[in-house]
């Protein structure tokens, strides 16, 4: 009896011992709360390796970059100079969404990836396209802008058709700023006008201007 009571006595001055040193080292024991939040994070670090999990990690990675090269495609202006391509790249790209809602997260991997393979191509050709395009636009307004500076050399000081060249000069900035702004449809057809323009000014005028074909007068 005497043996069981000095047992109790010590394990509860080992207990004491135990409690006085965890509140003089300020350590505390886990709340349930945290308890439960540990374990579910264990769950989730195992949950994250499991092949499902990385497979749909990868379809997340590479749906970013399908949705970031699409964009650029047609920021470079795909949907016209690269039309057959950007369409393409849209469609792969809706069907890789469609598999990744039936959790077939390898298949929808693989069209992100073609998505981003054909969308750069787009990219590309746009741009060359776009490139094209504007060389072609200037070279045309610069010869238009040289034939404007002739007829404004010939014409007499002073005379009637003074705000009629102004007219024309204008419209030839407002072309120039449009090419600036990428918007070549707009461009090409408010630069046939101005040849259009142009040469009802010169018969209007009666000024001797060579009759030949000349490079301002070409089609784009």
């Amino acid at each position: 009896m005497r043996s069981s009571q000095r047992t109790i006595s010590t394990v509860a001055r080992i207990l004491a011992s135990c409690l006085c040193l965890i509140l003089l080292t300020g350590f505390k024991l886990p709340s349930p709360h945290e308890l439960r939040k540990d374990f579910q994070a264990e769950l989730d670090k195992i949950k994250e390796s499991t092949p499902g999990a990385k497979a749909f990690a990868r379809w997340k990675t590479l749906r970013d970059q399908a949705k970031e090269a699409l964009k650029n495609a047609d920021i470079q202006g795909a949907p016209r100079f690269a039309a057959e391509e950007f369409d393409e790249a849209s469609y792969l790209f809706k069907r890789a969404k469609q598999y990744a809602l039936k959790k077939s997260y390898k298949k929808a991997s693989y069209l992100a990836r073609k998505t981003i393979e054909v969308a750069t191509t787009a990219a590309e050709k746009a741009a060359k396209a776009r490139e094209a395009a504007e060389k072609k636009l200037n070279r045309h307004l610069t010869n238009v802008k040289a034939k404007l500076d002739q007829i404004h050399a010939k014409l007499p000081y002073d005379s009637e058709y003074d705000d009629s060249l102004a007219e024309l000069y204008l419209k030839w900035s407002d072309i120039r700023h449009a090419i600036s702004l990428g918007q070549y449809e707009q461009a090409n057809n408010e630069l046939q006008d101005l040849v259009k323009n142009l040469k009802a000014f010169i018969k209007a005028t009666g000024l001797e201007i060579d009759s030949e074909k000349e490079r301002w007068e070409e089609t784009i």
